[in-house]
Parts: structure tokens; sequence; C-alpha cells
């Protein structure tokens, strides 16, 4: 279901804190980047060639316009940067550029 999915797209991770941020609504594509660098999505480790590869498809499905696909990138804090900007260089070749990074409000 679609809950279901939802809650595997969250995986539990340890986001970077940013003041004035709100909860984003769930996205047609949400990736959660380990702090090792693993990528997952759905709860499935991926390789970056599988990821656009699936944003791709979700292009297609959306009328051929990557204008109507929202990506939520979440990065584990302690994470390197590395894979995200190589995840948002990926997919900036097939002209997907509604990313969204997410982080928590600081408490």
């Amino acid at each position: 279901t679609v809950t279901q999915v939802s809650k595997v797209n969250k995986e539990r991770l340890s986001l970077p804190e940013q003041e004035g941020t709100a909860e984003q609504p769930e996205a047609p594509v949400t990736i959660n980047v380990r702090a090792n660098g693993e990528i997952v999505v759905s709860g499935e480790v991926i390789s970056v060639p599988v990821l656009v590869s699936l944003v791709a498809d979700e292009v297609a499905r959306r009328g051929g316009d990557p204008a109507r696909v929202k990506i939520v990138l979440r990065g584990d804090a302690a994470g390197q940067a590395e894979t995200i900007n190589e995840i948002v260089k990926s997919l900036g070749k097939i002209n997907v550029t509604r990313i969204n990074l997410a982080v928590e409000v600081p408490r």
C-alpha cells in the first residue's frame, strides 16, 4: 500500500539540521543516502545508474516532463557529500532538477 511504501521511504537517518524548514509532503521518489554512502529507495540498496533508470521511468510515467517529477533527497548528516553530489549531477543529466534536500528543524 502507499502507507507501507511511505514508511519504507523514510528510512531512519540522522538528517542535518536547518532553521525554518517544514516537513516535506510525500514525493514520487524519495532517495535515502546512508552515512556509508549506500543509496536506498523503497527499502532497496541501489546504485546511481539504477537510480537514474528508476527516475527516468518516473519521468516517462509523468508524460516525459522532468519538471513534473519531485525528488526528496535524504542524506545522513554523518555521511560525506560525494554520493549526494553524484546523485544530483546524474539526475541533472536527465533534466531532473526539482530536488529537495531533507533536513530536520533543530529542537
